[in-house]
């Protein structure tokens, strides 16, 4: 699933936002929301199918919920030509990828034993050894007042995502040993 953005402005003095998701089963969800300057809000949207053509997508538009300021109508084909990482409708509306937040967190078994790492809700596990480091590399939004968070306890580290994101376990490459130390030459007396 790609997600497009469009953050503007109508000729009429409205804000405008819209979130389209165009899905890998050939669906698509639309919604928009306008706001005035006396922050009074509308919000809409459309949904349908879609279908490319070459470097153009079509979308065949289903139901339409108004009110909305782009021409989503019901029964109605938009065209969207790709441009990268845009949708480019003509007229000035284009709207861009959505780019989804990646972040890495170094985890670290410090105890004398080893520890399972678990990945939640996932249920992804890895052993630690002692002092082994990895980074948890997550990728997606985490809504209003939720964040990530380790706990370590003294069988497991556990980490806590949400749903609407993905993680992964990446082994830190361990420090070279250090070369061995010199050895004084070997004295003889002839």
């Amino acid at each position: 699933m790609k997600t497009y953005e469009y953050y503007g402005s109508s000729p009429d003095g409205w804000n405008v936002s819209g979130t389209l998701k165009v899905e890998g089963n050939e669906r698509f969800d639309y919604s928009e929301g306008q706001t005035d300057y006396t922050n009074a809000s509308l919000s809409g949207g459309a949904t349908g199918t879609w279908q490319r053509e070459g470097n153009v997508l079509l979308f065949r538009v289903e139901k339409v919920y108004t009110p909305v300021y782009f021409p989503w109508g019901a029964w109605s084909v938009l065209r969207a030509e790709v441009r990268g990482d845009e949708l480019d409708f003509g007229d000035g509306w284009t709207m861009s990828l959505k780019t989804i937040p990646t972040k890495e967190i170094t985890v670290r078994n410090n105890s004398a034993k080893p520890k399972t790492l678990v990945l939640e809700p996932w249920g992804v596990r890895r052993m630690l050894e002692p002092g082994e480091r990895v980074r948890i590399v997550t990728q997606g939004e985490f809504f209003y007042g939720q964040r990530a968070k380790v706990d370590y306890g003294e069988e497991e580290i556990v980490f806590h995502g949400w749903d609407g994101t993905w993680a992964t376990i990446v082994p830190e490459p361990q420090p070279p040993d250090p070369p061995p130390s010199p050895q004084p030459p070997d004295r003889r007396d002839d």
